[in-house]
């Protein structure tokens, strides 16, 4: 039997991890998470390599395996976001639904105790996760996704690091400005390891923003692209 058609698809994994945060049972959140990966690249038999986990979307996706897919040093599994929305699933249970991608940096109490409870998920969640899969680093991408904020604070703390590879890079004069405030104000600052951008016009909105320090944000240029070059 296909469960995932049995019990409706993607629908299944968004009420499955919805009842581990809503039980408080990040051991069900950890075992679910790693029997829904893909695994897109293995390294059988090649000692230390890193294995990387992809916050998988459209474009990213490819940016991730432009970048690294071919390198031997690298092991990638996937969790396909868009289809196996997991880790907003698990914030339903903590984060009010005022909180989005563009309503984060708050001081109201009621809102940070909600971001420590579902920390304090997390952190068991991926204690937990490690000693089933076990993973050295993980990419997103876009710094800003709101049930990855937490995340990607916990990872630092426990020294796997959390890399972005930002995919919305494209931003006119006019809109410079309006993205300073938005990531100033509502967003607020990168927990996480690195972020990378395409340009150095995102770079320094992010920097100019405060959300990350000039040594965390590094410009990549588009990974994907390098493949329509080569053609």
């Amino acid at each position: 039997m296909n469960i995932m058609k049995y019990f409706g698809g993607s629908n299944f994994w968004w009420h499955a991890f919805r009842m581990a945060g809503k039980l408080n049972n990040p051991k069900m959140a950890a075992r679910l998470l790693a029997l829904s990966l893909e695994h897109l690249v293995k390294r059988k038999g090649t000692e230390g390599t890193c294995r990387v986990l992809l916050l998988s979307k459209a474009g990213f996706r490819e940016d991730a395996l432009s970048s690294i897919g071919n390198d031997d040093r690298f092991e990638i599994s996937s969790l396909d976001v868009v289809r196996n929305k997991a880790f907003k699933a698990i914030a339903t249970n903590f984060l009010p639904p005022e909180i989005d991608d563009c309503n984060y940096q708050s001081d109201e109490p009621g809102y940070i105790e909600a971001k420590n409870r579902y920390r304090d998920f997390l952190r068991s969640f991926w204690s937990q996760f490690q000693k089933i899969v076990g993973i050295d680093a993980v990419l997103t991408a876009n710094f800003s996704y709101y049930a990855e904020r937490e995340l990607s604070g916990v990872l630092d703390e426990m020294e796997t690091p959390f890399i972005v590879l930002h995919k919305e890079n494209l931003k006119s004069p006019g809109r410079v400005e309006f993205y300073k405030k938005l990531y100033r104000e509502r967003r607020g600052p990168f927990l996480g390891r690195k972020i990378f951008v395409y340009n150095e016009i995102e770079k320094a909105v992010q920097i100019d923003a405060g959300i990350v320090t000039p040594e965390r944000v590094i410009v990549t240029g588009m990974p994907r692209l390098d493949r329509i070059h080569e053609g």
